[in-house]
């Protein structure tokens, strides 16, 4: 009687693991390109599940299933992304924190020219920036928001001109402001009495 030979168990090969290495690739190759850093960062997250995925199955399969150090790859080139990302977006959210505070350290030298201004003309608002220039040497400077991308006019505009700084009517409405869209989520606005205050997006407010 013949003996037969036991049966090698087929091999395959782990599709995850392939899976992971392309998407880990692709956000990597598109790090350069101007797309939503959202998308690329769900991409990078579906690739480290593939090959979490294709690494257990591998492992587990003992030889039937390959593509482990495949699977590995794709983590790294995934993980790798992710970090990139995150650090970009911790040095994003720093350069907006600083620009921020600088606008509001503008608005606030822009209140004390229009308090100046006030002081020598009945209290009253000037209409116009350039009413502002006796009192504000480097007003030019002033006007612009260090977020802006357009630097050939003023980021800010006068709301309230003509009306009586720092009075019953003014002192708890926007004096000036910034249009929306220069900072994520918001903008700096000057009120009534002198202080600057971060008004989110959401907020409304008042019309001049």
């Amino acid at each position: 009687m013949n003996e037969t030979a036991p049966r090698v168990p087929a091999q395959r090969f782990s599709w995850s693991a392939f899976a992971s290495v392309a998407l880990g690739a692709w956000v990597l190759l598109q790090m350069g390109w101007a797309l939503d850093i959202l998308e690329k960062t769900i991409v990078a997250i579906i690739a480290v599940v593939f090959g979490v995925v294709a690494f257990v199955e591998t492992s587990r399969s003992r030889g039937r299933i390959k593509g482990r150090w495949l699977a590995v790859i794709g983590l790294l080139l995934s993980c790798a992304y992710l970090s990139v990302a995150a650090l970009l977006l911790v040095q994003d959210r720093m350069l907006n924190k600083s620009a921020r505070a600088d606008c509001a350290s503008n608005m606030k030298r822009i209140g004390l020219a229009i308090s100046m201004y006030a002081d020598e003309h009945d209290g009253t608002i000037p209409k116009t920036f350039d009413d502002l220039r006796p009192y504000a040497p480097n007003l030019d400077k002033l006007l612009i928001c260090p977020s802006a991308k357009d630097t050939s006019r003023p980021s800010y505009q006068i709301l309230l001109g003509g009306k009586k700084w720092n009075s019953p009517g003014t002192i708890d409405a926007i004096v000036v402001t910034e249009p929306l869209g220069i900072h994520p989520m918001g903008h700096n606005a000057l009120y009534g009495d002198g202080h600057v205050e971060w008004v989110l997006a959401c907020v409304e407010t008042n019309k001049p």
